[in-house]
């Protein structure tokens, strides 16, 4: 059936109808009487009667294409008018999405005449769920400059583990599978190394001593295998590594094994003014070649355990040389304390998945103001691994019980990830 158009003083508007569902009949449940239904109706219909142009119509004698052009006329001055008190009525009415219009501020939905843009969620690969919400909210108080909650830009700081925070690390972390290649590879110039522990279990293919190593040991071991080589000599090299060795239980390229999710969440704090930086327990020369390609996060904003190095001339040329000593391990309480002496700014919000971090969830959440400390529990044993308190890597047991105490966001990766990671598996 035809929509009517009735003329209200020279608007034109269509006549309000029954409020329902879209596409209702009128003999649908949601009707309402005859009597109640006609009614606006035959108010239109007076309207228009007594209208001016319905009144000049009426009473003139004038040409029709005289009549014609002077309707047209109020027509057009009419439809210019509504346009323009629309306008002026949504300057100072509430917005359609819930918040007060600002006046030459342009509207969250769009200005006359343009489509409305759609609203794009930040974080697609999240489930809807308490821990998205945590995550978005935070951003939306921190960012609100008339909020009680507002951080200046110059503190919007944002802190994350790597290792079980942004990529995988079972079976063991992917710097020591690094170092484990290393120490095949060149197990030919190290003869001595046939009869020292761990080398030698893992030239006997008895890569199982490394579960019994402490974190101590294995980033000692990842330091050692590479002593005598250049900075840019090692960086060559772990990228040139990074771009073909493959997990042995995914066959992804470790690269491809960084969390899906949480490319998203740094995507969106950096696209609402955070700055990003990475907090790894692994040597921060192993992170960085890949830090800024795949998680958009310069090598200057990487945090990390540190390796002795010495400065030498060779031909005349300065060059520095990694050396065998592991000076600073960047785990546990060390977390926050190269957060102080490196970046100089105490975080808002920090992200871990291990009782390695709760010294960087602790110094974060302990600041004045708005703050926000996340954990990620590893719960999915069908898309990646499951494990916490029993796990020789990425141990998560105090972290669980305090999370609770402290208020700090437990992300369940099988409930609130619907992906893991960035290669869907058709592809894989």
């Amino acid at each position: 059936m035809a929509t009517k158009i009735v003329v209200r003083g020279a608007c034109m508007e269509a006549p309000r109808g029954v409020r329902g569902e879209r596409g209702a009949s009128p003999d649908s449940s949601h009707a309402v009487p005859d009597d109640r239904r006609d009614a606006p109706r035959r108010l239109a219909e007076r309207r228009r009667w007594n209208s001016p142009v319905s009144a000049l119509a009426r009473s003139s004698s004038l040409p029709s294409a005289i009549l014609i052009m002077l309707l047209a006329g109020m027509l057009l001055t009419g439809l210019v008018g509504c346009g323009q008190a629309s306008r002026t009525s949504q300057q100072h009415q509430p917005s359609q999405l819930g918040q007060p219009s600002q006046l030459g501020q342009p509207s969250q939905l769009g200005q006359p005449g343009q489509p409305i843009a759609p609203i794009v969620d930040p974080l697609p690969s999240w489930r809807a769920g308490e821990s998205k919400q945590a995550i978005l909210e935070f951003v939306a108080r921190a960012t609100d400059e008339d909020g009680p909650d507002f951080v200046k830009p110059e503190d919007r700081i944002a802190v994350f583990d790597n290792d079980g925070t942004l990529w995988a690390e079972q079976p063991v972390y992917v710097q020591v599978v690094f170092a484990i290649d290393q120490v095949r590879a060149t197990a030919a110039k190290h003869p001595e190394w046939r009869e020292t522990e761990p080398y030698a279990s893992i030239l006997r293919g008895g890569e199982d001593v490394l579960r019994s190593m402490s974190g101590r040991q294995l980033v000692a071991l990842a330091t050692e295998v590479f002593g005598g080589m250049t900075t840019e000599e090692y960086r060559d090299a772990v990228t040139a590594w990074l771009s073909t060795a493959r997990h042995p239980t995914t066959g992804l390229r470790y690269e491809e094994m960084v969390y899906q999710p949480m490319l998203e969440v740094l995507a969106h704090l950096r696209a609402n003014g955070f700055r990003t930086y990475i907090v790894s327990g692994g040597g921060f020369e192993f992170v960085r070649p890949l830090a800024e390609r795949v998680y958009g996060i310069p090598p200057e904003q990487v945090l990390g355990s540190i390796a002795s190095l010495r400065l030498e001339q060779r031909d005349g040329v300065p060059i520095l040389v990694k050396g065998t000593a592991l000076e600073f391990l960047n785990d546990r309480e060390a977390k926050a304390i190269a957060i102080e002496r490196m970046i100089g700014r105490r975080p808002v919000l920090a992200f871990g998945n291990s009782d390695g971090d709760l010294a960087m969830l602790e110094w974060t959440s302990a600041g004045a103001g708005a703050r926000l400390g996340v954990l990620i529990h590893h719960t999915d044993a069908i898309r990646e691994w499951s494990y916490d308190r029993g796990s020789a890597i990425g141990t998560l047991d105090v972290g669980l019980d305090e999370a609770v105490e402290r208020g700090w966001t437990v992300v369940d990766m099988a409930r609130d990830w619907a992906e893991v990671y960035p290669i869907p598996p058709s592809t894989r």
